[in-house]
This record gives C-alpha cells, sequence and structure tokens, in this order.
C-alpha cells in the first residue's frame, strides 16, 4: 500500500500554518449569512477511527475490530453558501488483533492480523450558513483499499482488498473568515467485509 506524498501533506499543512499566521491580527468569528463563502478550499483533518473487518486467508473468516489514530486531507469547491463538492483521501492507519477463533481452521496456537486501510471519497457537500458556525451534512461514496496480513510462526499470509462503498458525514465548523476550524462524524455505511466510523477534527482554508 503506498501512503499520501509526505511532501503533498507537508506543504498543505505549511500552507495552512503560514495562512493562519498571516490572519492572527483578524482573527475572529465571521457572521456567515452575511458572507460569501463560495469558492475553493482545502482542509487537513486527525480522526480518531474505529474499524470492524474480516478477511479470508486460506479459507478461514478472520473477523477482528480495533481503533486508531488517523489522518485525511480533503480538497472542495462550494458553488454557494449550500452547496458544493469534496474530494478526500483518508489514512486510516493500521489496526490489529490477535484472531484465536481461527486457530482450528488454521492449525496454529495464535494468528496476528495487521489491516492497513486507506480511502479515497468524493462527495456532495450541503451547508447550512448560521451566524458564526456553519452545520453541513455529505453524502458520496468511498473507495476502500486495503491489505491484511496474517501471521504465525513467523510466516505471514497477505492479502489485497478493494471495494466501493457509500459515506456520509454530519458537521460544524466556525467560521473565522479564511481559516475555520471544524469537527465531523463520519461513517463508511456497513457491508461485508469493512465497517468504519471515525470523529475528525481539523483546520479549513478558504480561498
Amino acid at each position: 500500500m503506498k501512503s499520501l506524498s509526505p511532501t503533498l501533506f507537508a506543504i498543505a499543512a505549511a500552507m495552512l500554518i503560514s495562512t493562519t499566521v498571516n490572519a492572527q491580527n483578524t482573527f475572529e468569528l465571521q457572521d456567515n449569512t452575511a458572507e460569501d463563502d463560495s469558492g475553493f478550499y482545502i482542509a487537513l483533518g486527525v480522526s480518531r477511527i474505529s474499524a470492524e473487518a474480516s478477511a479470508e486467508f486460506n479459507n478461514a473468516e478472520l473477523d477482528f475490530d480495533d481503533s486508531d489514530n488517523a489522518y485525511n486531507f480533503r480538497a472542495g469547491i462550494m458553488f454557494t453558501n449550500w452547496i458544493g463538492i469534496e474530494a478526500a483521501y483518508y489514512d486510516f492507519g493500521e489496526f490489529e488483533d490477535s484472531l484465536e477463533d481461527a486457530v482450528a481452521e488454521l492449525g496454529v496456537d495464535n494468528v496476528d492480523v495487521d489491516l492497513d486501510l486507506k480511502a479515497y471519497g468524493l462527495s456532495l457537500v450541503g451547508n447550512i450558513p448560521l451566524p458564526y458556525v456553519d452545520l453541513y451534512i455529505k453524502g458520496g461514496a468511498v473507495k476502500l483499499d486495503g491489505e491484511a496480513t496474517a501471521s504465525a510462526f513467523g510466516l505471514s499470509i497477505s492479502d489485497e482488498t478493494d471495494s466501493t462503498e457509500p459515506f456520509a458525514a454530519v458537521g460544524a465548523e466556525l467560521d473565522f473568515g479564511t481559516v475555520n476550524l471544524f469537527a465531523e462524524y463520519s461513517r463508511i455505511l456497513d457491508n461485508d467485509d469493512v465497517e468504519v466510523d471515525f470523529a475528525t477534527a481539523g483546520v479549513k482554508l478558504e480561498f
């Protein structure tokens, strides 16, 4: 699995930090009902992820759930104050579990599983501008890319999987003008193999 380029992530972070520093003297809440928030934006977020997943190894069904910290990068455009579209990259981190239920089928004492999970999303954004705060919802789809590795006795078996799943999120955003702060709860809707919930806090830069 390949992660988001560290260089790209560093550039985006530097842009956000630079704009924050330049705007520090005017960093105050804005009345969203009087502002035009249409235009392009980028955002960085840090998430707490909860995932349940399953994978097949040599006809054995391996199930686990775990939590991890992760990050994401978003870019979008608001056509008006009310509606826009957003593309996003989510690095869900690496999940680990010890699977004793697979002992009988695989013939080992214990199986350790690592799941490296990432996603690429596209969603429609619906926004409600209120004084100082935006409330929003998102709906769309994400393409999940995962690699699960089961290890025992120093040997390992890997299985790569990908699927496209529906995605939904709700959030709130404090409007400080160019630099905004947001909090969001998101879910990749249930499917047979992976269920992911995550809460995110981050910084958004509007152009």
